[in-house]
């Protein structure tokens, strides 16, 4: 069992088309910030991935149906087409996403076994996720109104105005920007921050009137 190839679409092209009007399943786009453009899904659980990927600081981008891996097992070829390649600060990565059940069936578990040990070598590294993480409430709640209010790039005297707020008061509640703290922006405003990592949020509980906000130290902004 090794790895052939790995092939990489060009930028503004997929390995794999998703979007057809011949589709019989679930199919649509996702407005990313952190891509720039509208990502291509074709199951709510890819959908879901890549709403988390944009609330994930670490990630810098990410692209849907990357590449082409040609592959060999037990003496025969085959292809597979990640679901996602994700850009990290530190490295790259695949990741594939599957339910539960799927990703007890023999063959994927033969081929994720592959990827794991012999992708390292082309430079990647791999991994497969559960639908059913993916769909985990309230972080995907909280995730999914972040990335919805925070699509819109904010400049460097918003940042500022915005940093000079936390530090006065050294936390803000999500009800009293509701109410106006940062002005009549204040929530696009403060939910962009988060998607930058300026702002801190407890993504696993679900963002309410109580929850607090805290700039993150160290960050860019920060003085």
């Amino acid at each position: 069992m090794h790895i052939q190839s790995v092939t990489l679409a060009p930028t503004d092209i997929l390995a794999r088309k998703v979007v057809t009007r011949s589709k019989s399943f679930c199919t649509g786009k996702w407005p990313s910030w952190k891509t720039g453009r509208m990502t291509q899904w074709e199951s709510l659980n890819e959908r879901n991935a890549f709403v988390l990927l944009d609330c994930d600081t670490r990630v810098r981008t990410y692209k849907e149906q990357p590449a082409v891996i040609q592959y060999e097992v037990a003496g025969r070829s085959f292809r597979h087409f990640p679901d996602v390649w994700v850009q990290y600060e530190s490295h790259q990565e695949f990741l594939e996403i599957k339910p539960a059940k799927q990703a007890q069936d023999p063959e994927v578990q033969v081929r994720t076994a592959l990827m794991e040990v012999e992708l390292p070598r082309f430079g990647y590294r791999y991994r497969l996720l559960l639908a059913e993480d993916l769909a985990l409430q309230p972080r995907l709640k909280t995730c999914s109104y972040l990335a919805r209010y925070g699509r819109q790039p904010i400049d460097a005297q918003e940042r500022e105005w915005a940093r000079r707020m936390f530090a006065q008061y050294g936390h803000l509640r999500w009800g009293d920007i509701r109410a106006g703290a940062l002005g009549a922006k204040g929530m696009s405003l403060a939910c962009r921050l988060a998607l930058e990592g300026n702002v801190t949020v407890a993504l696993e509980e679900e963002l309410g009137s109580s929850s607090l906000l805290h700039w993150s130290t160290g960050t860019k902004g920060d003085q």
